[in-house]
């Protein structure tokens, strides 16, 4: 998805492929409101934002590089709850166009 569009009066928002599409599903929701369009349409609550940087998680270390538990082992043991430890970087899109 390259697109993230985002309906103010109800806080939601939808990804798209397309600007094209972002922006008629934004008339379309802002069109359902039988009492005209919504204040925060009026007032540019609503938008579309392109999608530049993604997050993406970088393991540095996973549980399978150790042994089981043992209390009476001297080797080194896994003491996270989880299966891996790392860390988030921002990771630029690239652009098809």
């Amino acid at each position: 998805m390259k697109y993230v569009a985002f309906y103010a009066e109800q806080c939601e928002y939808k990804a798209f492929e397309t600007f094209v599409e972002a922006e008629k599903w934004l008339i379309k929701m802002s069109l359902n409101d039988s009492e005209g369009y919504p204040m925060e349409t009026i007032y540019g609550g609503d938008y579309i934002a392109k999608i530049t940087y993604r997050s993406k998680y970088i393991e540095t270390d996973n549980k399978d590089n150790y042994p089981e538990y043992d209390e009476l082992s001297s080797e080194e043991q896994w003491v996270y709850d989880w299966d891996s430890i790392g860390h988030i970087v921002m990771e630029e899109v690239k652009d098809d166009s």
